[in-house]
């Protein structure tokens, strides 16, 4: 829920820029979320930041205590984080297919997940293996990440490589994860683990947690405070949640037979990729005459893209809206400012850290 000193910092940065769409994250909501988590964690779990989830070096600075390590994909996201990380933060490099750190630190471990990748594991003294999530689960069998059985078992016959393999990486994917599908993962980790892979000492949960609740979280710390491995979760999208919002100008307010559509902005395809707004409200008043509106209404943005849709929402009370307003979103992804671009010419979003 967005408190007053919030509300009021927003409406003094849209007021200094009237014209540009924005995008703001309430960094101290986030470190909150951060110290909820950790507060009630055992002390074999920590908190690793997918940089590309928000590649902000401010925003990552403000992070940098509460966290365990980062996860990079390019020498892009190493440059956000040169400067920040410490010696005892660990760095791991997933999906790249070149190297893309100079030197060959321990606090480097390159992610393993595809064959083709196999020349680059001599530069680093540690590696991970990105496996697949436990095969039952729908989101695994649609999934093309993920090692088969068949490829970690061709990777091990090198007992050169094998031998440096601390870490086991998966991901569900954040559509239908339940606290069940990161168990039965988690089990299935530990399976090959002891069958094939007793070098390892940290299994990677990814992230994509959004599905959980905090009973779900007890769940998960109950379970694996028994367990002799060191747990690290992505924190990403799920740590955003009551701290970011967009803001567009209402444009025009047209009446169609079963609904009204308002044209912002804003653009969910070129400032809102991965963010899911689940509600607005009109943060000012323009002097242009309002229309009082209920039932549907569909927000949209300014490109030539027919489906840039930012939300759908049922209002029940009639609630007056005029062109000139401004509407503030819920729910915005930190994913979103690494997709912010001008698509259609209509210009990128402020961002902004509250």
């Amino acid at each position: 829920m967005m408190n007053n000193s919030i509300k009021k910092q927003i409406l003094l940065h849209t007021f200094k820029n009237p014209e540009s769409a924005s995008i703001f994250i309430d960094t101290n909501t986030v470190i909150e979320n951060y110290k909820k988590i950790l507060k009630n964690a055992p002390k074999n779990f920590a908190l690793t930041f997918p940089v590309k989830s928000c590649p902000n070096k401010e925003f990552i600075r403000s992070i940098s205590p509460f966290l365990a390590g980062f996860e990079i994909s390019n020498k892009n996201e190493l440059s956000l984080i040169e400067e920040i990380s410490s010696p005892d933060q660990v760095v791991l490099i997933s999906n790249a297919f070149k190297i893309i750190n100079n030197n060959n630190d321990n606090n480097f471990i390159f992610d393993l997940g595809y064959l083709e990748q196999l020349h680059l594991t001599h530069s680093y003294s540690q590696l991970s293996l990105r496996v697949q999530p436990a095969l039952k689960l729908e989101q695994a069998q649609k999934s093309r990440f993920g090692l088969t059985l068949e490829e970690i078992q061709e990777i091990i016959k090198d007992n050169k490589i094998s031998s440096k393999i601390t870490q086991v990486h998966f991901h569900i994917g954040f559509e239908k994860t339940t606290i069940n599908d990161l168990l039965d993962s988690i089990e299935s980790c530990i399976e090959l683990i002891q069958s094939q892979l007793t070098s390892v000492t940290t299994i990677n949960i990814g992230g994509g947690v959004n599905g959980l609740c905090s009973t779900d979280f007890e769940t998960l710390f109950d379970f694996i405070k028994k367990l002799p491995y060191k747990f690290i979760l992505e924190a990403g999208r799920y740590f955003f949640k009551d701290s970011s919002y967009a803001v567009g100008k209402a444009l025009s307010i047209r009446q169609r037979q079963d609904c009204t559509h308002i044209l912002t902005n804003l653009s969910h395809e070129s400032h809102l990729k991965w963010s899911w707004s689940s509600k607005f409200f009109v943060l000012s008043k323009s002097q242009e005459p309002a229309k009082n509106i209920s039932g549907t209404i569909k927000f949209f943005g300014l490109t030539a893209y027919e489906d840039d849709c930012i939300l759908i929402s049922q209002v029940k009370n009639s609630l007056p809206i005029s062109v000139g307003d401004y509407i503030v979103f819920d729910n915005i992804s930190g994913y979103s400012i690494a997709w912010n671009h001008d698509f259609n010419g209509i210009g990128l979003a402020n961002v902004i850290l509250l």
